[in-house]
């Protein structure tokens, strides 16, 4: 037999090959083939065999690291899509005819982009009530139609990421 042909894995090993990969043992494995135990072993047990099994085992992690960032990737983009409708419901609620729908979501809107334990970051507390949320929608609406004219005087169609600061009444 010539190094060559001892180089080459057979059909049946790479049948083998298979059936390690899919987990079963070596005694499943000769009985799954018809072929004994002990040749089973010494198939398995082999330098040539282990280098291909080991090559077979980093493919399959190689797919399936792959796979899994494909599935956390359109994760992450189906959420933040839906993050984009859920500002828009929020911001949508400020108009509400309920006084008190517009409180509550002035506030959801406020923990969520100030801080939920209701401070700005200098320890300076937040307070909404009915005398300044109407403040607050008008504040809002100006800012987002000096956003709006601004992107429309715009050269560049892609947003820069700034932040639109908008000043909150507050009361001590």
């Amino acid at each position: 037999m010539s190094d060559h042909e001892l180089q080459r894995l057979k059909a049946v090993h790479h049948r083998i090959l298979d059936l390690q990969l899919q987990g079963l043992s070596a005694v499943a494995i000769a009985r799954e083939l018809g072929l004994s135990e002990n040749g089973v072993g010494r198939i398995v047990r082999s330098p040539l065999f282990q280098d291909q099994l080991a090559r077979r085992r980093r493919d399959q992690d190689r797919l399936a690291a792959e796979a899994h960032a494909q599935v956390v990737a359109g994760a992450k983009e189906r959420l933040a899509g839906a993050a984009v409708t859920a500002a828009e419901r929020l911001i949508g609620l400020l108009d509400s005819e309920s006084e008190n729908i517009r409180l509550k979501t002035a506030s959801e809107i406020l923990d969520r982009t100030v801080g939920a334990d209701g401070t700005d970051g200098t320890g300076a507390k937040i307070v909404i009530n009915e005398l300044n949320v109407n403040a607050l929608v008008t504040a809002l609406a100006e800012a987002k139609a000096a956003a709006q004219t601004e992107n429309d005087n715009d050269d560049d169609p892609e947003p820069d990421g700034s932040r639109i600061e908008v000043d909150v009444i507050s009361e001590a």
